[in-house]
C-alpha cells in the first residue's frame, strides 16, 4: 500500500498523471511493481529513501514521516525479498518488491 499511496503523492502535481501496477515472475521469485509518471529523484538517493526518517522532499510539499519506505524494507527482508526502485527526476518512479516463492518456487509431489 505505502507503494501506491506514494505513487499517488508524488503524481498530484501532475497534469495527467498515470499510475499503473504489474507483477513478474520467474521460477523462484514474484515481483510486484508500481511505477508512476509523477516528480521523480536522483538515482543517487536510491538506498536513502529507504532508510528510516529520511525524506528528499519538505513535509510542507509533500506530506509524510520517512517510514514507510523503510517499512516496506524490513518486511521484505524478513520475507528473505528485497524492495528496490528506479528513477529518474521529473521523469517518475518505479518501486519493486521481490517476494521468494515458497520452496524457492518448488511444487511438492
Amino acid at each position: 500500500r505505502n507503494y501506491l499511496d506514494n505513487a499517488v503523492k508524488f503524481t498530484r502535481r501532475t497534469t495527467q498523471p498515470r499510475i499503473e501496477v504489474g507483477s513478474t515472475e520467474d521460477p523462484h521469485n514474484c515481483v510486484l511493481w508500481v511505477r508512476d509518471n509523477g516528480i521523480g529523484f536522483d538515482l543517487k538517493y536510491h538506498d536513502r529513501i529507504f532508510d528510516i526518517f529520511q525524506r528528499l522532499h519538505p513535509a510542507e510539499d509533500y506530506p509524510g514521516t520517512g517510514v514507510g519506505l523503510a517499512l516496506v524494507r524490513k518486511a521484505m527482508e524478513r520475507m528473505g525479498g528485497r524492495a528496490w526502485a528506479e528513477s529518474e527526476p521529473g521523469r517518475g518512479a518505479t518501486f519493486y518488491l521481490e517476494i521468494p516463492k515458497p520452496n524457492g518456487g518448488q511444487v511438492d509431489s
